[in-house]
């Protein structure tokens, strides 16, 4: 398989976790209401930002060390195996107790749900180390499942959740970590070939891995930090924390619909960057942001004009108050867009600390803006807190590219007829 139809086959799948996990977020929806599914949204926020930290970048580190230095695959797999293995007694510590002495915060759940929620954990926190070594193989197919696994299973759970009219977010929340510890599992399966537990331990190994890890994670803790301390925000300063969750969960899932546009439209735009010239990287990420933004805007607009429209038919009428927070929040998939080309554009050339900069500066906006006004103004303040953040991080990141690549303002955001041309060449090539 050649590498064009391994990044179609990469694209395609996915596409289509996105797909079930905005087809799982709509039964889930139905079945639980804002109260169950905020709950749910909630745990699932907690691991997500629990793992990112506690991975350490290890994951992410494998694929330089694997393709650039050519360490051999079995002493990757059994030293980043080992460590998340450990890492993972942590986590069967933290979560349990945090959960089962905070039922202010967590709310209530039962304790099967608990032990398999943690074990997720685990699961999900070894996948994000061992997942990346297959895209280092460019072994597509079994990334693609390994991917495909936890969404299945929660497909599968919300369905069942819908028919029989489930009511409480327990067997959404056991779905969760069911997925991912089967995740763990098939990748288990695939490298068993190269985990040597009775292997010497490399330190010296371990520590250019963490090193480097640890450079390659702090962008990503910064935006899923950013990402869910609005969540965070809404559960401690609203008396209806679950509610407002579900509600404001919603209004996320639909930005990310219309965000699929940009991220889909790029990599055929913008392939190969680290090596073109500068001329013609100038040219093609130009059109790359003039085209995203194009589209990405026909798709706000579509999404304004009839968003009570989509809300009731797809999540019912309990979820119209998340209406308002819905017409804030998609503007900003405008600033993704830009932001997305231009981090492409900065990962390309090794500016990945430029890029944390920007991060960081934009997580204690939205952790400011969060902290004023959501107490006050509760998911709608959440919105307008992420609409400003992504506002600075697509701006600042735009500047950046112009001073360092030389982007021309007026021919990055308006479309041009002969960039539809372009487009229809990339894709009957």
């Amino acid at each position: 398989m050649n590498f064009l139809r391994k990044g179609v086959l990469v694209s395609g799948g996915r596409f289509t976790g996105i797909f079930i996990n905005m087809l799982a977020g709509v039964l889930l929806a139905r079945a639980l209401g804002p109260d169950g599914l905020g709950q749910f949204e909630l745990f699932k926020s907690t691991q997500t930002i629990l793992v990112t930290i506690v991975a350490f970048g290890m994951g992410n580190s494998s694929i330089y060390f694997l393709n650039n230095k050519k360490v051999p695959i079995e002493d990757i797999v059994s030293i980043t195996l080992k460590f998340s293995l450990i890492l993972s007694f942590l986590v069967l510590l933290i979560i349990p107790i945090s959960i089962y002495f905070n039922p202010n915060y967590f709310g209530q759940v039962s304790i099967l749900t608990i032990i398999f929620f943690t074990l997720g954990a685990t699961g999900l926190l070894n996948s994000t180390t061992l997942r990346p070594i297959l895209t280092a193989q460019l072994a597509v197919k079994k990334m693609i499942i390994v991917d495909l696994i936890p969404r299945i299973v929660l497909i599968l759970f919300a369905i069942l959740i819908y028919v029989l009219n489930f009511e409480n977010a327990d067997w959404a929340i056991f779905a969760l970590g069911l997925g991912y510890a089967l995740a763990f599992i098939s990748l288990l399966y695939y490298f068993r070939d190269f985990i040597k537990f009775r292997k010497k331990f490399d330190w010296i190994l371990f520590k250019r891995l963490m090193s480097y890890g640890l450079k390659l994670s702090a962008s990503t803790l910064m935006v899923v930090l950013t990402s869910n301390i609005t969540i965070i925000f809404l559960r401690v300063f609203q008396e209806d924390g679950f509610n407002n969750i579900g509600l404001y969960s919603r209004a996320v899932a639909i930005s990310n619909m219309v965000a699929i546009i940009p991220t889909t439209i790029g990599p055929l735009l913008y392939s190969k960057w680290a090596s073109v010239k500068i001329d013609i990287l100038r040219q093609q990420s130009s059109m790359a942001i003039r085209v995203g933004m194009f589209s990405s805007l026909i798709a706000v607009a579509f999404i304004i004009f009839f968003s009570n429209f989509i809300i009731k038919i797809l999540y019912g009428s309990e979820f119209l108050d998340s209406v308002s927070a819905v017409r804030i929040l998609v503007p900003s998939v405008l600033f993704v867009t830009v932001y997305s080309v231009c981090n492409n554009i900065l990962a390309s050339k090794g500016e990945a600390l430029k890029t944390l900069k920007i991060f960081i500066i934009t997580f204690i906006i939205v952790t400011g803006s969060s902290a004023l006004l959501i107490p006050i103004y509760g998911i709608k303040g959440a919105a307008v807190a992420i609409l400003i953040g992504n506002l600075f991080t697509g701006i600042s990141s735009f500047i950046l590219c112009k001073n360092l690549y030389g982007l021309e303002t007026k021919n990055s955001f308006f479309i041009k007829r002969e960039d539809f041309v372009s487009i229809k060449k990339m894709l009957y090539k």
